[in-house]
C-alpha cells in the first residue's frame, strides 16, 4: 500500500512472490500523494492568504489556528481549468481500480467532462454548483469520487480540477469532501517558484470542518482536527484527538467506513497469510493516519508499549506504509518482524525504510564470515537498497510526514 496510508485511498505496491527481486520493480509504479510537483500546484492556495481569522467563540481555537496557512476571505474563486482539462477516457481506464463500485469509468468521464462545461458556461455565474445535480444528475458524492481518483496519479494540472470539484462539493454539504479538500492542503509544506492563478476560500470549509468535530459523530473530522494540531506543534492536543476519533470510531460503528473499490477489495498481496487473515477494512478513511500519528506521540512521551500497539493496528491490521515503517523502526535490531515491515514501508515508497534495510543486510554482511557467496549477496541487497532509496527521492514520491 502506498500514500498519506493514505490520505485518500491507500494503494498496494507488493507482488504475491517471495522473490525479492520482484518487489522492487512496482515500487516507482505506485504512488501515494508524492510531494513532488504539490509546491508549484498549491503555491497560490499557500501565498495569496493573509492572516484575518476572527477570534474563536468561547476561547477556544478552531480548525484554522491549527492549519499551517494564514487564512482570509477572498471573492468567488477564479476558474482554474479549461474545456479541453476534462480528462479523456483513457486515463480513466489505468485508474478503474480507484472508482468505488457503484461508478463506473465511464460516469467518471462524464462527470469530470460534465463538470467542466458547466462551469465554464458564460451564463453559468454563482449558480452552477446547484445545476450540477439538478440539470445533470451529479451530485457530491460523484464529485467527490471523481476527484478522489484524478488525486491517485502524481502530481499535474488535473489536481486543480480535483481540489476544485471536493471544495465544490464540501460547498454543497458534502463533508467527506469538507474532510479531503483539507487533508490535501496539510500535505502542503512551502511555497512553489513561480505565481499561479489558482485562489481558493477555504474558511467556510474550515467552519464546517470545526462543525463535525463539535458533533463528536465524525472520526475522520476528529481525525483531521489531531492532525492539523500536530502540524501545529500541540502533540499533546492532538493525541486527546486521537483518542476521541477512536471512541467516535467505536460509537458509530461502520458509519463512516470508505466506500468500495476494486483496489480495495483485492486481496492482500504480501504473501504473508496469517498477517492477510489479520487484515481488516478501515472504519473510517483515515484510521490508519490516526493509528500512526497517535503511536508517534506516545513513543515520543515514552509510552512505547501503548505505541507499538498503535503501530502494529495501523500496519498489521489496516496495511498502512506508515504503520509497516513505525512498527519496524521500533522493533528490535535482527527481528524477522522488523524486516518484514520495513521492506514493505519501502516498497511502498517509504524512503526512511531503505536505510535501514541497508544497515540490516550490511550487519549481514559481516556476520557471513568467511562465506564470500552470503557475503556477496548481503552486500548486493545493501547497494539495491541505496539505488531504490536514491531513485524513490529522485522520483519524489515519498510522503509528506504529519
Amino acid at each position: 500500500m502506498a500514500f498519506w496510508n493514505s490520505i485518500i485511498i491507500p494503494l498496494n505496491a507488493w507482488t504475491t512472490t517471495d522473490d525479492k527481486a520482484h518487489l522492487i520493480q512496482p515500487t516507482l509504479q505506485h504512488h501515494s500523494f508524492p510531494v513532488s510537483g504539490l509546491h508549484t500546484i498549491f503555491h497560490e492556495v499557500c501565498s495569496s492568504f493573509h492572516s484575518s481569522d476572527p477570534p474563536s467563540r468561547n476561547g477556544e481555537p478552531s480548525p484554522s489556528d491549527y492549519l499551517p496557512i494564514n487564512l482570509s476571505s477572498v471573492a468567488e474563486e477564479p476558474l482554474i481549468f479549461e474545456p479541453q482539462d476534462a480528462p479523456p477516457m483513457p486515463f480513466w481506464e489505468k485508474l478503474a481500480d480507484f472508482a468505488p463500485e457503484d461508478l463506473s469509468i465511464e460516469d467518471l468521464h462524464r462527470i469530470a467532462t460534465r463538470y467542466v462545461a458547466t462551469a465554464l458556461e458564460p451564463s453559468s455565474g454563482s449558480t452552477w454548483k446547484g445545476r450540477l445535480q439538478r440539470d445533470h444528475s451529479i451530485d457530491p458524492y460523484m464529485l467527490h469520487w471523481t476527484a478522489t481518483v484524478i488525486l491517485n496519479t502524481p502530481p499535474s494540472p488535473l489536481w486543480k480540477l480535483a481540489i476544485h470539484m471536493l471544495q465544490t462539493a464540501s460547498d454543497l454539504d458534502y463533508a467527506p469532501s469538507t474532510i479531503t479538500v483539507l487533508r490535501v492542503i496539510l500535505m502542503m509544506t512551502k511555497g512553489g517558484p513561480e505565481a499561479s492563478r489558482y485562489r481558493s476560500q477555504f474558511r467556510n470549509t474550515l467552519d464546517k470542518l470545526g462543525r463535525l468535530v463539535q458533533a463528536g459523530e465524525n472520526p475522520d473530522a476528529i481525525t483531521l482536527q489531531g492532525l492539523l494540531k500536530v502540524r501545529s506543534g500541540n502533540a499533546l492536543k492532538a493525541l486527546k484527538d486521537f483518542d476521541a476519533a477512536i471512541d467516535a470510531g467505536r460509537r458509530v460503528g461502520d458509519a463512516y467506513a470508505p466506500a468500495p473499490t476494486k483496489q480495495r477489495s483485492r486481496p492482500g498481496g504480501s504473501g504473508d497469510e496469517d498477517a492477510a487473515s489479520n487484515q481488516r477494512a478501515p472504519q473510517w478513511m483515515y484510521e490508519a493516519d490516526c493509528h500512526v500519528a497517535r503511536g508517534r506521540i506516545l513513543n515520543q512521551m515514552g509510552n512505547r508499549e501503548a505505541a507499538l500497539e498503535s503501530f502494529s493496528i495501523a500496519a498489521l491490521e489496516l496495511d498502512s506504509p506508515d504503520g509497516y515503517l513505525e512498527l519496524g523502526k521500533n522493533l528490535p535490531l535482527g527481528s524477522p518482524r522488523r524486516e518484514e515491515c520495513l521492506l514493505k514501508a519501502a516498497m511502498s515508497g517509504k524512503t526512511e525504510a531503505c536505510p535501514l534495510l541497508l544497515a540490516s543486510e550490511t550487519a549481514k554482511s559481516r556476520e557471513a564470515g568467511e562465506d564470500k557467496a552470503l557475503v556477496e549477496e548481503h552486500l548486493r541487497w545493501a547497494a539495491e537498497w541505496a539505488l531504490l532509496g536514491r531513485k524513490i527521492e529522485e522520483a519524489g514520491e515519498d510522503t509528506v510526514p504529519v
